[in-house]
């Protein structure tokens, strides 16, 4: 077997490991999320927010599918979009008519294997049934959203703003579609960071770190490159972009990780960054559209 073909098996029996380790947390960590931004829709806009938009909404659709638990109309969005609830044949069969076999495996391993357990621990959370009958789930892309002016009261993401190439144009989108005094709640992850490569192994690296991608390695060697296209921005970047669309209400960034691992020898390798930028993993903005 070539080195490929052994680096190929390890990655995959690696990602396998991390999904049955993390799929509890990750529940729970998401339905919490979930919860905050329903709280945060109501607040900033009224208990009457009832139209909401999830940018990136993945495979597991999970904001939408709470936000419609909590009588919302929920509209997911995402290039590759799943297919919540459905069963394993039909989701099989969408996948392979739109992402090809490779693809199509991974996400009928996922499913069959850990998301019955993501769904009953977010369920356990939530205390309340989904509304599958108030939930759309499309295939658009971010930067040219195909709704109308000020069509949502609320829009979030997660983990999506990094991998744009025209996050202006995005962001504009969002103002757009947004009406006035909308709220847009988003994280995004920072490249700079210890996971902001996107390898799977450093998706957790203060309670799992990597056994064998180097701590930064994206900002290095970049021996294992990532399968999606990332921007590069920084939280400065991000911000600056945000500022000229919406009124920013919070700007969070993490608390900071991995200074254990940023030894002298790997400082002065990354010398152009600052300590800030290499130790935040994400930041969470909060946003009202003016008006």
């Amino acid at each position: 077997m070539s080195a490929t073909a052994v680096d190929y098996v390890r990655s995959q029996f690696e990602l396998l490991q991390n999904w049955r380790r993390s799929v509890r947390g990750i529940a729970r960590a998401d339905a919490h999320r979930a919860l905050q931004r329903v709280n945060l829709a109501n607040e900033f806009v009224g208990p009457d927010a009832a139209r909401c938009l999830d940018i990136g909404c993945g495979q597991r659709c999970q904001n939408a599918l709470v936000y419609s638990a909590f009588g919302k109309q929920a509209f997911g969005i995402d290039l590759e979009p799943g297919t919540p609830m459905a069963t394993v044949r039909i989701a099989l069969q969408k996948n392979l008519r739109t992402f090809g076999p490779k693809r199509a495996v991974r996400s009928m391993v996922r499913q069959l294997l850990f998301d019955p357990t993501y769904y009953r621990e977010m369920a356990a959370i939530i205390r309340r049934d989904w509304q599958l009958d108030h939930v759309r789930i499309l295939r658009m892309n971010a930067e040219k959203l195909a709704f109308g002016n000020e069509t949502f009261d609320f829009a979030s993401s997660d983990q999506v703003w990094e991998h744009l190439i025209d996050v202006d144009a995005a962001t504009r989108e969002v103002q757009r579609v947004l009406r006035p005094g909308g709220i847009v709640s988003m994280t995004i992850a920072l490249f700079p960071s210890l996971s902001g490569g996107h390898h799977f192994s450093w998706a957790n690296p203060q309670q799992s770190p990597s056994t064998y991608v180097a701590p930064w390695d994206h900002l290095r060697r970049n021996s294992y490159p990532a399968d999606a296209y990332l921007n590069r921005f920084n939280a400065q970047n991000f911000q600056a972009v945000f500022e000229k669309y919406f009124e920013v209400l919070q700007w969070v960034l993490d608390a900071p990780v991995g200074r254990d691992l940023l030894t002298p020898e790997i400082r002065s390798e990354l010398k152009g960054y600052s300590d800030e930028e290499l130790l935040t993993p994400n930041v969470t903005v909060l946003a009202r559209k003016r008006g």
